[in-house]
């Protein structure tokens, strides 16, 4: 008899969201119910803390009360979004072996693929990707998203291939910029590891990157810099839309205390360089400070 997790989008169509629910808790993903017909996380749910776990919880989600379906891939799985069927297609073209791996369309016309690491850890890349997005949730069949639903494009089962095998197909689309990875910290709650910024390795700059983070509070930052962002939640973990890519849902996480920010969608983070550095549109995390110092620096 076939494995069922190596046969769970065999069967089409699987139009019941609590059935396949139930087929992606069994292949180790989380779950997060959506609000019916859209990306809005229901209260108190999110990537930070509050996913479903228990077989009952997954009946009533999606079941009785027919939300849409959201997963988070687990630390050593990753999602592949494609912006663009384009791009996707010149991705899979040359590398068939991955593109075989389970599959979907996005009401948007794009793709996700799934695929299983052979090595603990994630995936880190060296830079954006242009058109591409590595995350660790999604939203996934059968949910409907404004009238458009996410689709089965490849039933098979999610191949585990290496994180090497993965890098080599997307270098044809780096591009230079900040690291996109996935948070792979497994720690409880998967709550994201602190980054302060790049180390350049140039001693003389440590000064000024140094300086200026701590002259600049992220909330203080984002008051005089990002006036329209509007922040949800309160305490240490504050939350609101990525300015980075399409979000509808709050998928970028605020620390207050360690200064810092991750989105849990397209993978971006850092601190108030780095968010400076991608306002400017520069790699350069010196450039970003330097300019950063011309309005105020704290005596």
């Amino acid at each position: 008899m076939p494995d069922l997790k190596e046969q769970i989008y065999k069967t089409r169509p699987l139009t019941s969201t609590f059935v396949v629910a139930h087929l992606w808790l069994s292949r180790g993903f989380k779950l997060l119910p959506c609000q019916p017909g859209t990306k809005r996380l229901v209260k108190s749910f999110g990537p930070v803390a509050g996913r479903v776990l228990l077989a009952e919880d997954v009946n009533y989600w999606f079941r009785d009360r027919g939300a849409n379906l959201a997963v988070i891939a687990g630390p050593d799985s990753i999602i592949l979004d494609f912006d663009q069927v384009e791009i996707y297609e010149s991705w899979a073209a040359g590398w068939p072996d991955l593109a075989g791996s389970y599959c979907e369309n996005t009401p948007r016309g794009g793709r996700h693929v799934f695929l299983s690491l052979i090595e603990p850890g994630g995936l880190v890349v060296p830079g954006l990707i242009r058109g591409v997005e590595v995350k660790r949730f999604c939203m996934v069949h059968p949910s409907k998203i404004g009238g458009g639903t996410y689709d089965i494009l490849n039933p098979g089962p999610i191949f585990n291939v290496s994180v090497e095998t993965v890098k080599k197909s997307l270098e044809p689309f780096f591009e230079p910029g900040q690291s996109n990875q996935p948070d792979t910290t497994g720690k409880p709650g998967g709550l994201p590891r602190a980054s302060h910024g790049v180390n350049n390795g140039l001693r003389q700059n440590r000064g000024i990157l140094a300086r200026v983070k701590a002259a600049w509070p992220i909330l203080e930052y984002l008051a005089y810099f990002e006036p329209r962002l509007r922040l949800e939640g309160k305490g240490e973990w504050l939350s609101c839309l990525c300015p980075w890519h399409d979000d509808h849902n709050p998928s970028m996480r605020i620390n207050t205390v360690t200064n810092t920010w991750r989105c849990f969608a397209c993978g971006s983070h850092g601190d108030v360089v780095n968010w400076h550095a991608r306002k400017l549109a520069t790699g350069d995390m010196v450039i970003a400070a330097r300019d950063l110092e011309k309005y105020r620096v704290k005596p």
